[in-house]
């Protein structure tokens, strides 16, 4: 199997519209905000219902297509364990949708994500890393939409999380894990 970049249709930032998992019905529980550049992705998932014991999820990485199939390598990952697993999704667009499907019988799941507007623009990925290598941060913006992710956890820190929307009134956050400190954009 030989990879590439994502192709240009691809790229974006996307919001979840639902999912489906084995036979159930479509459904989504989650505010879900996803950038993908043409090798660079983040992706924040914050339960829409605080008391309805869904688990934050937050990664980012890198992510490489087969010409079907998307493969996300989870660099940066609230779940640690999810680090080592590998996230493959067989991924097309039908008109403004993008459809993503993986897995197997029960474990089968369908996910439809609808292009935020004015993302179609070009889309920057920009990574922070630590003296190690390992990825500390992703800052992605397409258009009018960014999302920052900063692991300081092998630093004693926390993991943030931030989406915000430009409008007139500059950088607007819209869903947020945690608080970026103010400084945030000097890692990159």
């Amino acid at each position: 199997m030989t990879s590439s970049d994502v192709p240009a249709e691809l790229r974006g930032a996307w919001r979840r519209r639902s999912i489906r998992v084995g036979d159930g019905d479509p459904e989504e529980r989650y505010d879900v905000i996803w950038i993908q550049g043409s090798s660079g992705f983040v992706d924040l998932r914050l339960p829409r219902d605080a008391t309805g014991g869904l688990a934050v999820r937050i990664f980012a990485g890198t992510a490489d297509w087969d010409g079907a199939r998307l493969t996300w390598t989870h660099e940066i990952d609230i779940d640690p364990a999810r680090r080592a697993v590998p996230d493959v999704g067989a991924v097309e667009l039908a008109g403004d949708v993008l459809v993503e499907r993986g897995g197997t019988g029960d474990d089968s799941y369908v996910e439809e994500y609808l292009r935020l507007t004015g993302s179609k623009d070009e889309v920057v990925v920009r990574t922070a890393r630590l003296p190690d290598r390992a990825l500390h941060g992703v800052w992605a913006q397409a258009g009018g939409h960014r999302l920052v992710i900063v692991d300081d956890r092998p630093l004693g820190g926390e993991l943030v999380a931030e989406h915000a929307m430009l409008d007139d009134a500059g950088w607007r956050r819209r869903l947020a894990f945690g608080t970026l400190a103010p400084d945030w954009q000097a890692l990159f």
